[in-house]
């Protein structure tokens, strides 16, 4: 059963994981680069998206709270890495609702297209300030995460006696 719940954390941390690395290296750049589509669609679209990864990380951090606590009962060790899920969780979700509500009511008080309003115009710049805070917190999740997926992939599970510790790799001597 340990094996199952490490499996639940490793492929939840992916998923998550995948989807945030999936949006930003791939389909962000394409959506602000495609000639033609307009730089409020290409926001309104990515702000869609990043609000389904959000949700879907929170989901999947859930998941792996669970998983790290049934696994936890065997491997004490393990309930370190609810630490990490935690701020995670917390991370996504401070993004989904009170970073990206700020971004949505400045869009809506400004009442016409970002791209049209000047780079100098205080709405602007708080907007482009917000819009900065939720790229941080993407990052610093996406740091947490990958940290925390190399954690658990390191995790060896028959050494000393299957208590979890880290995986030490030795050269062997014939």
């Amino acid at each position: 059963m340990l094996r199952l719940w490490k499996a639940l954390e490793i492929l939840g941390l992916s998923l998550w994981l995948g989807g945030m690395f999936g949006f930003g290296v791939i389909t962000a750049p394409v959506l602000f680069s495609t000639p033609g589509l307009s730089q409020t669609l290409a926001g309104t679209v990515a702000g869609k998206a990043i609000a389904r990864v959000d949700l879907l990380g929170i989901g999947l951090g859930s998941l792996i709270l669970v998983a790290l606590v049934m696994a936890g009962r065997q491997r004490p060790a393990r309930l370190w890495r609810l630490a990490p899920v935690l701020v995670m969780i917390g991370l996504a979700a401070a993004n989904l609702t009170y970073v990206r509500g700020r971004m949505a009511a400045i869009r809506e008080q400004v009442g016409r297209p970002l791209e049209e309003v000047a780079a100098t115009d205080p709405l602007r710049a708080e907007y482009d300030r917000w819009h900065r805070i939720s790229v941080n917190l993407w990052l610093a999740n996406a740091a947490v995460g990958t940290a925390t997926l190399l954690w658990a992939g390191l995790e060896n599970e028959g050494a000393g006696g299957g208590r979890g510790e880290p995986l030490v790799l030795r050269p062997r001597i014939r």
